[in-house]
């Protein structure tokens, strides 16, 4: 069954089955909500096709403005990252695939609008993973975490669940969390400060105006006197893919790039062990 035709059995079947269940006294008094079986049921295709069987590797992130970044510094630094993107000409083709900050993988998966869902989704990954018969887990899944106080939660279920050290201050290029399961995380500072994807950018390129407002990280829309990242996303670092120096990137994509690498190699280590035992 295709993703559409889910999609209009979740939004359908919601509103038949709660306009039919609710009494009169209740349609008046009670907000409208879907039903949980078809919103568990979409979940469930939602997860199986990007966690499961995705035939690239996914690259989850806090939001929207995140996956300009990386995608814009992947394009940027193309060459020393032939294994995220194949270029030929002006035509270039990602290697990996963004989890897209939608309504749908928002409200559903509970990603895309910051780090709550990661959060959720290390603790119950391995009970998750059991509600499928057929596990192909061909490609890793691997998020990408701020570090700062925004990120913590993320990297203290990481930590529990992986048994390793993913602190603030580690300095590992990335982390396996467990089966398919990645976590990179921003690098710290010269100082050994903690940090957000926005560090990575030179201190210039943040101090850049628009029409004479300044960057305001913490406001979504932006005001009279400021504006928002995503305008920064869109207007600035997406414009300035020729300009702007994203080396400060490099350990994000090289983490990126290192957990492919580690995982294709966990893998094929699998799948050998598995072919013997059935010969």
């Amino acid at each position: 069954m295709m993703g559409h035709e889910l999609r209009v059995i979740w939004e359908m079947s919601g509103y038949v089955k709660a306009r039919r269940d609710l009494s009169q006294r209740q349609k008046k008094l009670a907000e409208f909500k879907a039903p949980k079986a078809p919103l568990e049921l979409y979940r469930r295709f939602l997860f199986y096709k990007f966690f499961i069987a995705s035939d690239k590797p996914v690259l989850v992130t806090e939001g929207k403005t995140d996956i300009i970044y990386l995608r814009t510094a992947i394009k940027a630094l193309q060459k020393n990252y032939p294994a995220l993107v194949h270029a030929e000409g002006d035509n270039i083709e990602f290697s990996v695939r963004f989890l897209n900050s939608s309504l749908v993988n928002q409200q559903v998966l509970n990603l895309g609008t910051g780090f709550v869902g990661m959060t959720a989704v290390i603790n119950v990954y391995k009970s998750r993973l059991k509600l499928y018969r057929f596990l192909p887990l061909a490609h890793p899944v691997i998020f990408i975490v701020d570090n700062d106080k925004g990120g913590e939660n993320v990297l203290k279920a990481a930590d529990k669940v992986s048994h390793q050290d993913v602190k603030p201050t580690s300095t590992d290029a990335f982390f396996h969390i467990q089966r398919n399961l990645y976590l990179v995380k921003t690098p710290l500072g010269n100082d050994g400060s903690l940090s957000a994807i926005e560090n990575c950018f030179p201190e210039e390129v943040l101090k850049q105006s628009i029409s004479e407002k300044q960057l305001d990280l913490k406001k979504k829309h932006g005001d009279e006197t400021s504006f928002s990242k995503q305008i920064f996303a869109e207007q600035i670092v997406q414009l300035g893919v020729d300009k702007i120096d994203f080396s400060g990137f490099s350990p994000i994509l090289d983490g990126i790039s290192k957990a492919i690498i580690d995982y294709d190699t966990r893998h094929n280590e699998t799948a050998q062990r598995s072919s013997e035992k059935s010969a």
